[in-house]
């Protein structure tokens, strides 16, 4: 998704929220993250996966002002977009897949945007296959390919 300068702020308004609540502060439960990554996978996001807010706002705001599409046209060799089924953040794929000059999408029948978290004992021999298939050579176009269950 390329964010606009309000959607960097709303983000970084989330997350800021997300640090008030009480299970944030003492560990304990963790929600709203137990219930979209699961107990294990909110653990580890907690541990160390995740930015803290001083990094997630500006890292937003740079982002928010690069034309994404822009830079993926100049680069020369194979870009791979992997997506679980329900990632949130789906909304412009499409759109940077044609951008790049060999660009692939490449689509996981499960997964939400923290999937690598949620379901790392199926994410990763899929991430493998897929590395593996980007190593291959391309015809030139996009491409888009899904994983089986």
């Amino acid at each position: 998704m390329q964010p606009t300068p309000l959607t960097a702020r709303l983000y970084a308004r989330l997350i800021t929220a997300t640090d008030l609540l009480p299970s944030m502060r003492t560990g304990s439960e963790a929600f709203p993250f137990t219930w979209l990554l699961g107990r294990d996978g909110a653990r580890a996001y907690l541990r160390g996966g995740r930015a803290d807010i001083d990094v997630v706002a500006p890292a937003f705001a740079a982002v928010a002002s690069l034309d994404l599409r822009g830079e993926l046209s100049r680069i020369p060799v194979p870009v791979t977009f992997l997506h679980g089924r329900l990632e949130q953040l789906r909304l412009h794929e499409r759109s940077f897949t044609a951008a790049a000059p060999q660009g692939r999408l490449e689509l996981l029948p499960y997964g939400n945007h923290m999937l690598n978290l949620v379901r790392a004992e199926r994410f990763t021999p899929d991430l493998l296959r897929v590395l593996a298939r980007a190593e291959r050579p391309t015809s030139p176009g996009t491409t888009q390919h899904r994983l089986g269950p």
